[in-house]
């Protein structure tokens, strides 16, 4: 166990743990974050088999920014990759393990548990990157302890470049909490900047709760931004989240899970008349904001229609 920070500083190195799980770098009585890759750091560098634990000290963002960042990792314009770490007790304002503002992702084989965020990315936070999450697992992850906010596992906004990609790629997210409204993963394009697409594939999200005391927002995932912006594809499963699996609009590729009721446009618990008059508003449109598109193909047409058809009355 060392209790100590680094930083790579720009270098082509990587710190590697003697075995996955077997050296821990303990955060307790730090002024700030465990690690740092703030240097441009190539791909090629990073850190693997490492534990992060109690890194609860963050770092500024920038001087004059009252917040903290990356309670065990900030990481500033870099390519640097995570492999095989744990991160566990961690806590900043914002990515309350891991922070990356602009750059690349290249994150494989991690756990997340236990991880804070006073307002947003319990786990995670990536400003304006591309890249993936592979093979990932978030549990017991919480965010918005003091007010709003949102990916109490994971959050991403923008993209590195304009429709560039995030992927989440064989990931498992259950047990996560947003404390007053809220989701597990959240993903907001950012057209302003860099709009960037959220792509998750056999990943599960299962399990998350949003809103304390009350259950309240959309547990599972919430997309801000256009249909464009998120795909879940083959493998996907969003369920039993509480109160609510998805909110926002996305594109379906394969075979993906969502439970709930698709065809209750309206969100009032019923299939009805008000849902139908949705729909035909909005009949032959590829609408970007995904009104009335019950199967989630780009398009508003029969398909639709007959699946609020087929799930008329009281949604179960």
């Amino acid at each position: 166990t060392y209790n100590e920070s680094f930083s790579l500083n720009g270098k082509d190195v990587i710190v590697r743990g003697a075995a996955k799980n077997a050296t821990i770098l303990d955060g307790t009585g730090l002024i700030t974050s465990i690690a740092k890759f703030t240097g441009g750091e190539p791909a090629t560098a990073g850190v693997e088999s490492l534990v992060f634990r109690n890194g609860t000290a963050g770092s500024r963002l920038t001087p004059k920014e009252a917040f903290t960042v990356g309670g065990a990792i900030f990481a500033n314009t870099t390519a640097a990759h995570i492999k095989d770490c744990r991160f566990e007790n961690c806590r900043a304002d914002f990515g309350g393990a891991v922070y990356q503002y602009v750059g690349s992702l290249a994150w494989d084989n991690c756990v997340f548990t236990g991880n804070t965020a006073n307002a947003e990315g319990g786990a995670v936070l990536t400003y304006n990157c591309t890249g993936s999450v592979r093979g990932c697992s978030f549990t017991a992850n919480r965010c918005g302890l003091f007010g709003p906010g949102s990916g109490s596992a994971f959050k991403s906004v923008g993209s590195n470049g304009d429709g560039e990609t995030i992927v989440l790629d064989t990931c498992t997210i259950t047990g996560n909490i947003a404390g007053d409204s809220g989701s597990a993963v959240e993903h907001y394009e950012h057209t302003k900047y860099h709009p960037g697409v959220l792509r998750v594939v056999n990943t599960s999200i299962t399990g998350n709760t949003s809103g304390q005391p009350i259950p309240h927002g959309a547990a599972g995932l919430r997309i801000l931004g256009r249909m464009q912006s998120c795909v879940l594809a083959t493998g996907t499963n969003i369920c039993n989240n509480t109160p609510k699996n998805v909110d926002g609009p996305y594109f379906i590729e394969g075979a993906v899970t969502v439970c709930g009721c698709a065809a209750d446009i309206t969100d009032d618990g019923v299939v009805n008349g008000g849902d139908l008059g949705v729909m035909l508003s909005n009949w032959g449109l590829a609408s970007s904001s995904g009104v009335g598109d019950v199967s989630h193909d780009g398009v508003v047409d029969g398909v639709d229609l007959a699946e609020l058809l087929a799930r008329w009355g009281i949604c179960q």
